[in-house]
């Protein structure tokens, strides 16, 4: 079938520069991301209850929707939810086979059933399906020295021109309050109408009316009947009647309340500072992308627009904090010359051990293997990011290994005097099945890294696809275009000094290879010769085998899931006890504001604070003061006397998000787990290298239980759900009208001024509990003041809530100080934790980067044996000798020595890349091998040698390709060393394991298949 590429030449060539055309085309065109596209079938339930605490959001709305789900739900993998103040988040994650859209109308279903079950101040739930990709690919932050309320009027133009831009899906902003118009109603007022807040908020909302009545037909002509009597105005609201006076005038909203227009209350704020600068109030708009849009294209248009809007307000000053585009510009852009610098080191080694001409051909299939896998990689769906970027550069090593052996052998074919079409079929014959079998048993071992599951599997499957593509393009490069364009030669003449130069090269190296050939065979003629030789060689590889096991055994070699990263940005987030006000996060964070502006290698930063709650974004000069900045700031914190909790959090490497020590404790009482969460609590900040501890039970909500005595309720001719509508009312207000302004809608809420010194709406329940027991209620018998029909109690709650598969849960988190492995710190756990009190009567497990690590690392094993599975087969089709197969595969395990020592040498961990690097080496080992067994089995089967000659003179012809296939693909590695330490263990693994490799094919092989290859 391949001949018809030799024969019609022309054909060949066209065909080449159409793949070109398109493969460049599809280059430009292929959307492009900063990581890989995470489809896990995860579907998340939201339902906000304001002004409700944790534990009334968790009985009232979590358990009936969490109930019904586990009950209605099938194929779920586990259910999760967090009940917060105001808001109850459910969690449901599927088996990976469930289709998420029929999954979540199941979802909206389950909720439906249990939708008037839930409080009637709750808002309706929503499910949505959770994507790790929504999130802002570009975030700007504004502010100015002027006014804030000019930041306020100019924040939707810039919301506007954002939304404007092609391929944004959304605009979020974060430091500025909503338009809401607020209707304050005196409690004086009130009483001497004989009016509840509930009533007043009744009367209001069942004015502002508006919907269809049906139609009547007119003479024929038939007309929409509906009822408009939406409220439109200010003034309409304050013309709305409520009541009747004694005399039996109209009693308008104005006459008991007052109205304000304006903003909402700020549940936040947002600070900005730039370059040590004071920071001011500012406004932080974070852009969404749609999915399928090019993230260059969109963040550059969003600069651009940055660069237009400074321009128009100069007063103003626009800072960029996250250019997710930008970022994947730069990585394109470092890993291409990566790539460019791996090209030109493989030409490098490839034209000292092969010939320049030569080398330049390899150094051509890397590129085309290239744009093939780019057509690959885009008709499948896929997308260019930065894991995919990485794996080209790894594919580098790899996809030369074919056209190596080809050219190779095209070389000593034309060297024998044989023709160029007759040197190509002639190698074609010879090496194109070993070829193809030495690729596919590469490409086999990636296919099983492509249905690892869970996030870790979508986080790293970018890897095998691009690889299995390149790989594809790689073997059709090799034996379609490569001899074709070893048909061009360079014209020679006795003048070319170029050429004369080339060709003394070229005997040089020739006598080199030759010399070392001859060394070669008689090396591994003494070696075959003598028994003790090679017995020593079985058992010194034997004792290095068990050497490498009991490295990591022992704990030299530590083990982790991913290894910390480099960042020029890091988090630190605040809390303060529950209950607390904006002002006072805000004086918290203060100080911290203060050492960020002083610290040299802070470039910017922005505080976004909330009542309890905060988190600064530090933006630092560059990625070689991460670590250090880390430990400067954990040191202040601990020395710092805020009475607010800090923590100081770099982003996460690899997929991992969160803590990476996680523990999640159960058990049958709450109170009791709780208690014994405590105790675990303080182990765990005792432990070495672990820093910020926390745990999910901690009690700092404080709240005032309200016990209603349900007889004294009846006796007045009220129920507890109406004295607790009152109440709600009065104290978080309600909303009770909708108004449009300006093509905006505006909510209308209606709220009682207990405290009667108020100076603006969200100080109106600033009161004591005097004033809350004074509130006073109509009921049929008259006034009265809640206090006579309650008791209370102050007490502290948890402020979070967490459930798992409907069983609350305590989990204690801590994140590691720089350098300390997180196994280290589980071992000395599961040491100490049986000696506390009562543990016993708990569960717990880990969770975190342990559970995902166990998790990844079960499949990663399992899909080891497949793919060593795949190989097998392979190798059983290509040599049908199961004996021959068993003497290739042997290098598998034996190749694990070199990763071992590897990573021992260079201070590396046995990380989840590592691992990865090593199921890689598995199918790559092998190709030497394969080779090998096929030329020597090629001249047994001549029957003109001796066994032991056949061994020799197989080997020795092997030599050069071998080492050359070795060096190109170690040259290949060895930029990777020098790029994410994320990736730098999968670099190290394949180059060690691959090294040591070598020296099994050179001398194992020979061995094992003297001793035992004669016959099949």
């Amino acid at each position: 079938m391949l001949d018809i590429f030799i024969t019609k030449k022309r054909f060949t060539w066209f065909t080449l520069i159409f793949l070109v055309i398109v493969g460049l085309f599809v280059m430009v065109n292929i959307p492009k991301e900063s990581m890989p596209e995470i489809q896990i079938p995860i579907i998340g339930v939201t339902t906000a209850y304001p002004g409700a605490s944790s534990l009334d959001v968790e009985e009232l709305v979590t358990n009936p929707i969490e109930k019904q789900l586990l009950r209605g739900l099938q194929d779920v993998k586990d259910i999760s939810s967090n009940s917060n103040e105001g808001i109850s988040s459910i969690t449901i994650e599927f088996e990976a086979s469930v289709d998420i859209d029929q999954a979540l109308r199941e979802v909206n279903d389950e909720v439906d059933k249990v939708k008037n079950d839930l409080p009637s101040d709750a808002l309706d739930p929503t499910a949505q399906e959770f994507s790790f990709d929504d999130q802002p690919v570009f975030v700007v932050s504004i502010s100015s020295q002027e006014a804030f309320t000019q930041l306020s009027d100019t924040a939707e133009s810039v919301e506007d021109i954002f939304l404007d831009i092609n391929g944004v899906s959304r605009v979020e902003i974060a430091g500025i309050p909503d338009r809401q118009m607020t209707i304050i109603v005196d409690k004086k007022n009130l009483s001497a109408h004989n009016l509840n807040i509930s009533d007043l908020a009744r009367t209001i909302g069942q004015t502002d009316v508006s919907f269809p009545l049906g139609s009547i037909v007119q003479d024929g002509v038939e007309y929409n009947v509906s009822v408009d009597n939406t409220v439109g105005s200010i003034e309409d609201l304050e013309n709305i009647i409520v009541t009747s006076s004694s005399s039996g005038s109209p009693v308008y909203v104005r006459d008991i309340a007052r109205i304000e227009d304006g903003l909402a209350p700020y549940t936040s704020w947002s600070r900005l500072s730039t370059n040590g600068s004071q920071p001011q109030q500012a406004i932080t708009f974070s852009i969404f992308k749609q999915v399928g849009f090019d993230i260059t294209k969109v963040t550059k248009d969003a600069r651009e627009a940055v660069v237009d809007l400074q321009s128009d307000f100069s007063e103003m000053e626009f800072i960029t904090l996250i250019d997710s585009g930008n970022d994947v510009a730069s990585d394109i852009t470092s890993l291409t010359n990566s790539a460019l610098l791996t090209i030109l080191l493989v030409v490098i080694v490839l034209s000292l051990g092969l010939g320049v001409r030569e080398s330049i051909i390899a150094g051509i299939s890397v590129p085309l293997s290239f744009l093939l896998s780019f057509i690959g990689l885009y008709l499948s769906g896929n997308t260019i990011n930065f894991i995919s970027l990485f794996a080209l550069i790894l594919a580098i090593g790899l996809l030369v290994d074919a056209s190596v052996v080809i050219i190779e052998g095209i070389t000593l074919a034309r060297s024998k005097g044989l023709s160029p079409d007759e040197a190509i079929r002639a190698t074609l014959k010879e090496f194109a099945a070993p070829v193809i079998a030495g690729t596919l048993t590469t490409l086999v071992v990636f296919i099983p890294l492509a249905t690892l599951s869970g996030v870790t599997g979508q986080f790293i499957k970018s890897i095998p696809m691009t690889i299995i593509f390149v790989l594809l393009g790689s073997l059709i490069v090799a034996l379609i275009f490569v001899p074709l364009l070893s048909t061009i030669r360079l014209p020679k003449t006795k003048e070319s000094k170029l050429s004369q130069w080339l060709d003394r090269i070229d005997s040089k190296r020739d006598a080199t290879i030759e010399k070392l050939n001859i060394w070669y065979a008689n090396k591994l003629e003494t070696l075959l010769s003598t028994k003790k030789y090679g017995k020593r060689l079985i058992s010194g590889l034997i004792a290095l085998f068990v050497i490498s096991i009991t490295l990591v055994g022992a704990g030299l070699v530590k083990s982790e899931f991913f290894p910390a990263d480099e960042f020029d940005q890091l988090t630190i987030t605040a809390e303060l006890p529950q209950g607390s006000q904006l002002i006072d996060m805000s004086e918290a964070l203060i100080p911290v504001e203060e050492f960020l502006q002083k610290y040299d290698s802070v470039k910017s930063f922005v505080s976004r604070i909330r009542p309890a709650s905060a988190d600064v974004t530090v933006i630092l000069k560059d990625t070689s003061v991460g670590d250090q900045s880390i430990a400067d700031f954990r040191a202040f914190f601990a020395s710092n006397t805020s009475r607010a909790d800090f923590i100081v959090t770099p982003p996460a490497s690899g997929p991992s998000a969160g803590a990476p020590f996680s523990l999640d404790i159960t058990g049958a009482d709450y109170d009791t787990v709780t208690t014994i969460a405590e105790d675990i609590k303080d182990l765990v900040e005792g432990l070495e290298g672990t820093t910020d501890v926390q745990s999910s039970s901690a009690s700092t909500a404080l709240g005032i239980i309200l016990d209603l005595d349900v007889k004294k309720v009846k006796d007045v001719g009220l129920d507890v759900a109406t004295v607790s509508s009152m109440v709600r009312s009065s104290l978080y207000g309600s909303e009770v009208a909708t108004l449009s302004r300006n093509g905006e809608d505006v909510d209308v809420v209606l709220v009682s001024a207990l405290n009667e010194n108020y100076t603006q709406s969200d100080t109106t329940n600033h009161v004591s509990l005097d004033v809350l027991r004074a509130l006073p209620l109509q009921t049929p018998q008259g006034e009265i003041p809640l206090g006579v029909l309650m008791q209370e109690e102050i007490r502290g709650t948890n402020p979070s809530i967490k459930h798992t598969d409907g069983d609350r849960v305590v989990t204690i988190s801590s994140y590691l100080e720089d350098g300390v492995i997180l196994t280290d710190v589980i071992t000395e756990f599961s040491s100490q934790v049986e000696t506390i009190e009562g543990v016993d009567q708990v569960e717990w497990s880990f969770g975190g980067d342990a559970e995902a690590s166990a998790e990844s690392g079960k499949e990663l094993m399992i899909a080891l044996l497949v793919g060593i599975f795949l190989v097998f087969g392979v190798l059983i089709f290509q040599f049908n000798s199961v004996r021959n197969t068993f003497f290739i595969i042997s290098v598998v395990p034996l190749g694990l020595i070199g990763v071992i020592f590897g990573l021992f040498v260079f201070g590396q961990t046995l990380s989840f890349t590592a691992m990865l690097g090593f199921v890689a080496l598995v199918g790559i080992v092998v190709n030497n091998s394969i080779i090998l067994i096929d030329v020597i089995t090629g001249l047994q089967k001549e029957g003109t040698r001796s066994h032991k000659e056949n061994v020799i003179q197989g080997s020795a012809s092997r030599l050069r390709p071998i080492l050359l296939t070795t060096l190109t693909t170690v040259t290949g590695m060895v930029p990777l060393l020098f790029t994410s330490p994320v990736w730098r263990p999968l670099a190290l693994a394949i180059i060690s394991g691959l090294l040591f490799a070598v020296v099994l094919t050179l001398f194992l092989i020979p061995l094992l298949f003297y001793k035992w290859g004669r016959k099949e």
